[in-house]
């Protein structure tokens, strides 16, 4: 879908520029007018089957307007729509930094993060928990919390939260919860579970950042 065109709320074209993502969820594109400004079209197999759903838990994240201002979280902030006028995605901030699963892997983090050390790894994750304490104030939870999902600037150290149209939402009385996650970073208790059927709790969360932190200081080794 790459140079293809979008369409905000307004009917307003948004020309698509370089693809730089991709998943079973769906692919991310820099917006061509904005390059620090991404699109996320999701797959039509997915809006078939969740489209409502989903667009209905980004609505309710659009909504959150402080988070949108949040510098190291890349909220959803704006509907995209198709040339039909069909809801296909969202608009966010773009991340910088690469992502933590480099950080942890012994063979990619001399090259990734050239000059760290332990206290650079303390900043970046000093600097992940002061996001995230930030959400859980809110009643929001990552859920799927893994190495992919957090951006750090090898430079500044400075961390960016991505993927956060799977975190677990709360609209009023309904909960929108995280549906994917990896049994090596989940409770216990959570295994052998649907996904989309579990709550998320601060408990649940800091138990897989737990995880998340151990393997950051070393090289991805697994504490369990």
């Amino acid at each position: 879908m790459s140079n293809s065109i979008v369409y905000d709320a307004n009917r307003q074209p948004r020309k698509l520029g370089t693809q730089i993502g991709s998943g079973g969820q769906g692919n991310v594109f820099i917006l061509h007018e904005n390059p620090n400004i991404v699109v996320k079209v999701f797959a039509p197999n997915k809006l078939q089957k969740e489209g409502k759903e989903l667009r209905e838990k980004i609505t309710t994240q659009i909504k959150m307007s402080d988070l949108i201002k949040e510098p190291y979280l890349t909220w959803p902030q704006i509907e995209v729509f198709d040339h039909q006028g069909k809801w296909v995605g969202y608009a966010m901030k773009r991340a910088q930094g690469e992502p933590l699963s480099k950080l942890a892997h012994p063979m990619l983090y001399p090259k990734s993060f050239p000059s760290i050390d332990r206290t650079g790894i303390v900043k970046i994750l000093l600097n992940f928990l002061k996001t995230t304490k930030k959400l859980h104030e809110r009643g929001i939870y990552i859920g799927d919390v893994n190495l992919g999902n957090v951006l750090a600037d090898p430079k500044t150290y400075k961390t960016y939260l991505i993927d956060t149209d799977s975190y677990q939402v709360t609209s009023r009385s309904k909960i929108f919860r995280c549906p994917v996650g990896r049994p090596e970073m989940t409770p216990i208790e959570h295994h052998g579970q649907d996904f989309s059927s579990v709550t998320r709790t601060v408990e649940s969360d800091l138990f897989s950042i737990a995880i998340l932190m151990f393997q950051c200081f070393m090289l991805g080794l697994h504490p369990i």
